[in-house]
């Protein structure tokens, strides 16, 4: 079995069809069919279910894809760790960031990296948790700080940085915000501005509410929050969302509902994570650091602030 061969895999299994993996790996489909033939002969089963709509993996296939897939990324790493041995050079770093995370932290990090490396390369990258994540396990992404998944923590190299708090936010003049001590019951039948039901946050949210009995939240506007703008849709409204607890919100006229922890409890882990078992540039491990010695200078304020 060659290398090549499992790109091809990996191609079809991703193109869903032969002529598209072959257009997009450059080869003619003979090739490419002559190719998976040769390896279906070789495991010994059938790897793809040919239809009309094109193929998909059989059961043995989908196992298949799932192994080679981190053999594949083992590989590369391999690879770019010669080239950076071989280049001399400080390479490029791909880091993602949760539009949760302060900017003062990551912001400020490449900044002081593209002053100690004048060679270095940034890819940056905002976007929500759940899709750095997919980047970071398919090796797009070197490193990413974002809230740590209750899930599939086990695929990362997690280094906690801080503990963030969130809370329910409201316009100043909601009629919540008159209540001394507001319940979770006292939140029935508001309108809310939630991200998507794939986002953690909204989750814990509902959870905290079916753990009552009570109705879920009436959801008024869906938003995925990769930018920290959506709350200036609650402004002037009686929209109820969830944001961070940091005190500059305040003067654009938000206020927080402050609920017992018990009922509703949005605390996190702050952490810088990396693929579990990949490669480590010199790059990344300062860039750690560097991120490190930031959420430490930050992470008092933050949580002064917010409890």
């Amino acid at each position: 079995m060659e290398t090549r061969d499992l790109e091809f895999i990996l191609a079809i299994h991703a193109h869903g069809g032969i002529g598209r993996a072959a257009a997009a790996l450059g080869i003619t489909q003979p090739a490419l069919t002559k190719a998976v033939k040769r390896l279906e002969a070789e495991v010994g089963l059938r790897l793809f279910e040919r239809s009309a709509r094109g193929m998909s993996p059989t059961s043995a296939g989908a196992l298949f894809i799932e192994r080679i897939r981190a053999i594949h990324r083992d590989y590369e790493d391999v690879l770019t760790q010669m080239r950076a041995i071989q280049s001399g050079t400080q390479g490029i770093l791909s880091l993602g960031y949760s539009p949760s995370v302060s900017d003062a932290i990551v912001l400020d990090a490449c900044r002081q990296l593209i002053l100690d490396r004048p060679a270095a390369q940034i890819r940056l990258r905002r976007m929500l948790a759940p899709d750095l994540l997919d980047l970071l396990t398919e090796g797009s992404l070197d490193l990413v700080v974002a809230p740590v998944p209750k899930q599939r923590a086990e695929e990362f190299v997690v280094r906690e940085l801080f503990t963030d708090v969130l809370t329910v936010i409201a316009d100043e003049k909601h009629p919540l915000l008159r209540k001394r001590k507001p319940k979770l019951a006292d939140l029935i039948g508001h309108d809310w501005l939630l991200p998507g039901s794939h986002v953690a946050v909204r989750q814990h949210v509902e959870a905290a509410f079916r753990k009552q009995n009570l109705p879920p939240p009436v959801l008024r506007i869906e938003t995925d929050f990769s930018s920290r703008s959506f709350i200036h849709l609650v402004r002037n409204t009686k929209l109820l969302s969830i944001a961070s607890a940091a005190p500059k919100l305040m003067t654009e006229g938000i206020r927080s509902i402050r609920l017992d922890p018990q009922e509703l409890d949005l605390r996190r882990q702050i952490a810088i994570m990396s693929r579990a078992g990949a490669y480590m540039s010199p790059l990344a491990q300062r860039m750690i650091s560097i991120v490190e010695q930031h959420s430490r200078r930050v992470r008092p304020t933050w949580r002064g602030r917010s409890e």
